[in-house]
């Protein structure tokens, strides 16, 4: 599990009824946090109940999130860069503008190839990256 570190204050319920998001602005700000100058990636929670999550994703080029399978499926947005997706008999290269979805169960992992910035939709379980690194 990451060690936990002091976040950023945004003005932002994550059970607010209704919220908009400025997503290059999103960028700007994870950026500008110490986590992005010292780990491969960073990221904010948008949505965060009992059983899903959306998680916004900045990753610097040729990170990479290991091998490990979803409770549930899954979508990949890409905002920005590119990524390749691993399955265990495939992989799949998404650019800016492009989704990507993964059924439950499936054993991936995430290749950003260039630095990239994706929203991530998923059905929380006890395994996934998610919910172990505290987004």
């Amino acid at each position: 599990m990451r060690p936990m570190e002091t976040r950023r204050v945004i003005p932002r319920a994550l059970n607010a009824p209704l919220q908009g998001y400025d997503l290059q602005a999103m960028i700007t700000l994870l950026k500008n946090e110490t986590i992005w100058k010292k780990e491969e990636r960073n990221a904010i929670t948008l949505v965060k109940g009992p059983e899903v999550r959306v998680v916004f994703i900045l990753a610097h080029a040729h990170s990479s999130i290991p091998k490990h399978q979803v409770f549930g499926p899954l979508t990949i947005h890409v905002v920005k860069g590119r990524l390749r997706i691993h399955g265990d008999s495939q992989h799949i290269d998404i650019q800016k503008g492009q989704i990507l979805t993964l059924q439950p169960e499936v054993r991936h992992s995430i290749d950003a190839l260039d630095e990239s910035a994706f929203m991530m939709s998923l059905t929380t379980g006890p395994s996934h990256p998610a919910v172990d690194f505290g987004y």
